[in-house]
């Protein structure tokens, strides 16, 4: 009897293990994961208003509680960061918010939409930061703004093709690297 119960608890415990695991991508939340092969300017029907999209940006919930008030219909999950990442968009701009494996919030971007990613493909390693703003004045470069030394010196560009640049710039503000990942 104790080895029928010791192998019941057994296959128990490996049903219980083989149930939690998941698919590369499977949300642990019960969405569902975008397709890669569709940016999120083909996923996303719903365009919301810049007043609308500012309310979006300053709800501070969890994926659950954000997708009861303003349905999710671009997800993205990230294997590196084992995070999820959904996109709501405006005429003129975005919000880009982050959630961990669990649900919980934990960045946020609004930004302006920014030129195709045909416009970054002439950019090179060594230009200059006015060479970036020159190309994209509106986009994110924090780093100018906070005053701190230590703050990552990086700008986030979200295409009007779907594609999120960042750029990562040396300490004479000369690109250093170029990262472009699908929106």
């Amino acid at each position: 009897m104790k080895k029928v119960s010791l192998a019941l608890m057994a296959i128990l415990f490996v049903f219980i293990i083989a149930c939690g695991k998941m698919e590369k991508g499977e949300s642990k939340m019960q969405f569902q994961v975008s397709p890669d092969n569709l940016t999120a300017f083909e996923l996303i029907k719903t365009i919301y208003s810049d007043e609308q999209l500012s309310d979006i940006y300053q709800l501070n919930e969890g994926l659950d509680g954000l997708n009861e008030h303003y349905p999710i219909e671009c997800l993205r999950y990230n294997e590196i960061t084992d995070s999820y990442y959904a996109t709501f968009l405006s005429p003129e701009k975005l919000v880009y918010l982050g959630f961990q494996s669990d649900g919980k919030m934990w960045m946020k971007d609004m930004a302006h939409i920014s030129p195709s990613k045909a416009y970054f493909d002439k950019l090179d390693i060594g230009q200059s930061l006015d060479d970036v703003q020159k190309l994209d004045p509106e986009a994110n470069y924090y780093f100018l703004k906070t005053g701190r030394t230590d703050a990552p010196t990086t700008s986030t560009h979200y295409t009007e093709d779907g594609w999120i640049i960042v750029i990562e710039y040396n300490t004479q503000y000369c690109i250093s690297t170029i990262r472009a990942e699908q929106l």
